[in-house]
């Protein structure tokens, strides 16, 4: 459970750190007062977050029974398993090309973490068989990233590869 929380923290700090002891935990770009993503409005920080890991982990749920009913006579049933809900999973995130007119390329980027933090969740859930575990951890993430403030911007980390004036 530590763990889990450590990387939550760690996952979204590192995608601001310029070097790697940067990736500590900057809690001085968090403030749901202050949120870059809702306009200062804190209640849609707690909102969103609680929503988010709340029916995502009920979405992820029916998305492992499903496949669990599935491959329940296949050899290497719970690797499918973790793998296709992750999937799945992450690309409903990239939706997020229309709602948040994010790039092709920084959506790319989200459902690609989505797709590793998915296969995590259902690690936890499937080692545990806990779901409010999982919603708890879900919740945290979704609470880091949302109370981000606009001092976050601007913060290049240093695991950008891209730059589209460069074409690499």
């Amino acid at each position: 459970m530590l763990f889990l929380i450590w990387y939550d923290f760690f996952a979204s700090f590192i995608q601001i750190a310029p070097d790697l002891k940067g990736a500590v935990w900057n809690l001085s770009v968090l403030n749901p007062a202050r949120s870059l993503f809702f306009y200062s409005n804190s209640a849609l920080v707690y909102l969103t977050s609680i929503n988010g890991g709340i029916l995502e982990v009920f979405e992820r749920y029916a998305f492992i029974v499903v496949l669990g009913l599935a491959f329940k006579s296949k050899k290497m049933r719970v690797e499918l398993i973790i793998l296709l809900s992750s999937l799945i999973f992450s690309l409903n995130h990239y939706v997020n090309i229309l709602s948040e007119q994010e790039s092709f390329m920084n959506t790319t980027f989200q459902v690609i973490d989505v797709f590793s933090f998915g296969c995590l969740l259902a690690i936890v859930y499937l080692y545990t068989g806990k779901s409010w575990l999982a919603m708890i951890i879900h919740t945290t993430w979704d609470f880091i990233i949302f109370a981000m403030t606009s001092d976050a911007l601007g913060m290049e980390s240093f695991l950008y590869v891209y730059d589209g004036s460069a074409g690499y």
